[in-house]
């Protein structure tokens, strides 16, 4: 019999706790090849969480308590996981909010994907069977849009879920990954923790979840979290950074290339310089394409053709182009700075955009 541990981060769930540590082990009674535990991680709740479960572990032999201050989510699942490890040695370990947005009843079927040989199992509300019947458009929007925005800019476009807390993983996964420098304290730590478990080649899999919102209680996340979201998913894509400076090297190529023909049918031509910027544009990202297919993505397992690929650089980089060419009319028309100066400034934001949707997309590795 496998050995699971559910672990329940908590801040002021008072209202929810004793409900839900009833529900799961209810659900561990029809479980019959899997001990089920639970690990409630308390960041000192002024609100009597920590009470309420102490009580309840005169009911339950299989229900511990760790308590510490409150440093955020991912400090909270990370001295979870190490005192799991030390106090049960599971086999498989969870990753479950406290608020009933998680429903006890979807245990047993991610836990049948470890048993068919998954090592990471993702409750998904973004694939048939997934949903968020409690939000409005605007939470929807938000929420896909962060999401799209975890797969394509750090990389994690197999995932359809990125951001779910609700995880079933094995702990042989977790154990060979550096918990302590996943560098990242509030939700991003999901992110951050799914991205280490694609480096190591892990079996990734996903459970439809009907996520509902919470009925009792307040949501933990802060605007502080958003940003760190963000700003985690960039520096998680820069971490590739020997393949970055190659195409960087290359943008930087193409800047002489773009700037030699702006100046020249520009100085020498008379050419208005919004026009001649469009044609040193398209030969910028020509020379791109070609030097980065054969040398910054040479070892590339993609196998479409060279013109297929030519097709989606040419389309990612004209939205690059657009961004560029804006940059320089704005910059030159509003501000008075030199056109030249304008059109450097906008090939650094456009290079960004360009890197970051190419090697998702462009040069996607094969599966």
């Amino acid at each position: 019999m496998g050995k699971v541990c559910i672990i329940l981060p908590t801040y002021n769930e008072a209202g929810n706790i004793e409900a839900l540590i009833q529900a799961i082990f209810k659900v561990a009674k029809g479980m019959k090849k899997w001990d089920l535990h639970i690990l409630v991680v308390d960041d000192n709740s002024p609100d009597g969480t920590g009470q309420i479960v102490q009580r309840l572990q005169k009911r339950y032999n299989k229900l511990l308590m760790l308590k510490g201050s409150k440093q955020g989510l991912g400090v909270a699942y990370i001295r979870g996981f190490k005192h799991s490890f030390s106090r049960l040695n599971p086999d498989v370990v969870f990753e479950m909010d406290a608020d009933f947005s998680h429903p006890p009843e979807l245990i047993p079927k991610m836990l049948r994907q470890i048993d068919e040989g998954a090592d990471f199992v993702i409750g998904c509300r973004y694939i048939k069977g997934g949903a968020t019947p409690d939000w409005d458009f605007k939470r929807k929007l938000i929420s896909r849009g962060g999401n799209f925005f975890a797969r394509i800019v750090a990389g994690l476009h197999k995932v359809h879920d990125c951001t779910s807390g609700f995880r079933a993983i094995r702990t042989s996964l977790l154990k060979k990954i550096d918990l302590n420098n996943l560098g990242a304290k509030g939700y991003s730590f999901q992110m951050n923790l799914l991205y280490e478990a694609v480096l190591k080649k892990a079996d990734i899999r996903e459970e439809p979840l009907v996520f509902y919102d919470r009925k009792k209680g307040k949501s933990k996340m802060k605007t502080k979290d958003m940003v760190e979201f963000f700003v985690n998913s960039f520096h998680l894509r820069l971490r590739t950074w020997k393949r970055f400076i190659k195409f960087a090297i290359v943008g930087g190529t193409g800047v002489i290339v773009n700037t030699g023909i702006l100046a020249l049918l520009t100085e020498y031509f008379g050419v208005y310089y919004r026009i001649s910027s469009i044609a040193a544009i398209e030969a910028a990202i020509l020379w791109n394409f070609f030097l980065n297919n054969a040398w910054t993505f040479k070892s590339s397992t993609n196998k479409a053709s060279l013109w297929h690929k030519a097709l989606k650089f040419q389309v990612i980089s004209i939205g690059g182009a657009l961004i560029n060419w804006a940059v320089l009319v704005l910059l030159t028309e509003y501000t008075g700075i030199f056109y030249i100066v304008s059109n450097l400034i906008g090939i650094a934001v456009a290079t960004a955009w360009n890197y970051l949707l190419n090697v998702s997309y462009t040069w996607r590795e094969d599966e």
